[in-house]
């Protein structure tokens, strides 16, 4: 009797796998014809699911093969009352009263009878197969939606979707709400310290391989300028000086051909031709009757007179004045003839002589945003040994001999694919390479050895054609500061507070300009007066890194 007993026990077992088995397989090829819409049969199960449940119908084939599988591979009953199955069927039933605010947006519009107009729609749906047709939340979304609809209100609806899918999270989790929330939290706090952690690895990274990556983070505001009043202004005023100068020369029997005058941002020049020699001793007291600050020079090529009359209203220039020619060039100024000055691959090299270490550094930042305002294809390295600015990526003396390396770099690669420069490289590369402006303030804060000095010299002697733009400062002198002072295209002297200003300027009178936004600058045997650029107060002010 026992194994006559054990005997039945073990067939019921057998035939209990067995029905699991089939059903599991049954399942699993429904969900596959569903899934493939695979002949009649195939579509007609996905139009009854999707009319059933809406939008969400692909959740529930997957849970069904999902389901199938487990039939096959487990072969015991799913335990319906498993809270983590409620927790599922939950979310289920917030996501399908949610989706279905689509289908209930539409069918307002037509009638007043939502949820019959809804179930006919469905039907239609059943019949046409309507690619575009709004299936919502499906019939099953729909009575449950309309139910809750009229009992709360669509906020209710959605407040309830809300609470559901909460609850659902909680009983999938298995923990009770106290439980729940301070999971959540410890969660976020864990993923909030191991993105700073990321963040703060790949920022020192992107530091380490290029000091200019704050610089790209600027946040600034640029005001308009408009100089018209006081342009119109000084232009009357030239012109009447121009009428004195005429009278002054014929009173004193002196020839000329022309009397010419270009008004300019901070001086007005008055050009007096003639084809004799002018003798400056003889107009010398009347013009100190007429002027009051003012130079005079002479052109020996076009035999001219020329007058630099300081204008009583000084204008410096502005970042909203800046007129962009290319996108690789660094505008640091305008000169006497109202042309903007410009560092270019050719001649890219100016150095700055002033004392005023915080006037140079409001100049180079000034200058930044110039190239962020115009746009300009080009890469920053900032590098101040002297504290004094605000958009510096840098104060390490070292982070020179990171430039050194990017130069060698740059000149390895450009090289290597045989040429001899950066614009025949881009011409041919499909990667072109950007320029790259330098900036070192107070460069004669590193300049106390001859090998410093021979770092400095192979950035300024090697580059010339590889795409880079140099602007340093110098606040003090030294030996070393002297040997490389003539290997800059360009001189900018704010002051002749420096011996060597003394030296270069000569003659030059810093008392004609204004201190706080001109200069002199020496190229070449050229000497020239210049207004530099120069931020507003409210500009600098705007500046966020």
């Amino acid at each position: 009797m026992a194994k006559e007993k054990f005997q039945t026990v073990e067939t019921k077992k057998n035939e209990r796998i067995f029905h699991y088995e089939i059903l599991g397989i049954i399942l699993f090829v429904l969900t596959i014809f569903t899934i493939a819409k695979l002949g009649v049969v195939g579509k007609y199960l996905m139009l009854t699911v999707k009319v059933l449940f809406g939008d969400w119908y692909f959740l529930i084939v997957l849970l069904t093969m999902a389901y199938s599988i487990r039939c096959i591979l487990i072969h015991q009953k799913l335990k319906i009352s498993n809270i983590r199955y409620l927790g599922i069927f939950l979310i289920i039933l917030a996501l399908i009263l949610l989706s279905h605010f689509t289908m209930h947006k539409y069918v307002r519009n037509y009638s007043q009878n939502y949820l019959k107009l809804t179930l006919s729609l469905y039907f239609n749906y059943f019949k046409t197969n309507q690619p575009s047709a709004i299936v919502g939340g499906g019939i099953i979304g729909a009575l449950i939606f309309y139910l809750f609809y009229f009992l709360f209100s669509e906020v209710g609806v959605i407040l309830l979707s809300i609470i559901l899918c909460f609850i659902g999270t909680v009983f999938i989790t298995k923990k009770t709400i106290k439980d729940f929330v301070k999971m959540v939290f410890g969660f976020f706090k864990r993923i909030f310290k191991k993105v700073k952690k990321a963040s703060n690895f790949v920022q020192n990274t992107i530091d380490s391989y290029d000091s200019s990556y704050q610089i790209k983070k600027i946040k600034y505001h640029v005001y308009p300028t408009n100089n018209e009043t006081e342009y119109k202004n000084a232009s009357q005023v030239a012109k009447t000086k121009a009428n004195d100068l005429k009278m002054i020369l014929n009173q004193l029997n002196i020839f000329y051909t022309q009397i010419s005058y270009l008004v300019c941002r901070n001086a007005t020049m008055y050009f007096i031709s003639s084809h004799y020699t002018i003798q400056i001793s003889k107009i010398q007291p009347y013009l100190r009757k007429i002027f009051n600050n003012y130079l005079v020079k002479y052109d020996n090529v076009k035999r001219e007179l020329i007058l630099e009359v300081t204008n009583d209203l000084q204008m410096p220039l502005r970042v909203s004045e800046i007129e962009k020619a290319s996108d690789e060039e660094v505008c640091f100024g305008i000169d006497d003839r109202n042309q903007f000055l410009n560092l270019e691959y050719d001649n890219n090299k100016l150095i700055v002589f002033g004392k005023s270490q915080q006037q140079i550094g409001h100049y180079f930042d000034s200058i930044i945003i110039g190239l962020m305002h115009t746009k300009q294809n080009l890469n920053y390295y900032f590098i101040d040994l002297t504290n004094t600015t605000q958009l510096s990526s840098s104060t390490d003396p070292q982070e020179i001999n990171h430039v050194i390396n990017i130069i060698n770099e740059r000149i390895d690669k450009i090289n290597k694919a045989g040429f001899s420069s950066i614009n025949k490289y881009n011409s041919q590369a499909k990667n072109p390479e950007i320029g790259e402006v330098v900036i070192i303030h107070g460069i004669d804060k590193f300049l106390n050895s001859d090998a410093e000095v021979d770092k400095i010299k192979y950035i300024l002697q090697t580059t010339n054609q590889y795409g880079f733009i140099y602007l340093f400062s110098v606040s003090s002198e030294n030996s070393y500061v002297n040997q490389i002072v003539n290997l800059f295209d360009y001189k900018l002297f704010l002051d002749n507070k420096l011996s060597y200003s003394n030296q270069v300027i000569g003659f030059q009178r810093f008392d004609l300009i204004n201190p706080d936004y001109e200069g002199y600058l020496a190229y070449k045997n050229i000497i020239i007066r210049m207004t530099i650029l120069l931020l507003q107060d409210k500009e600098y002010q705007s500046i966020k890194k």
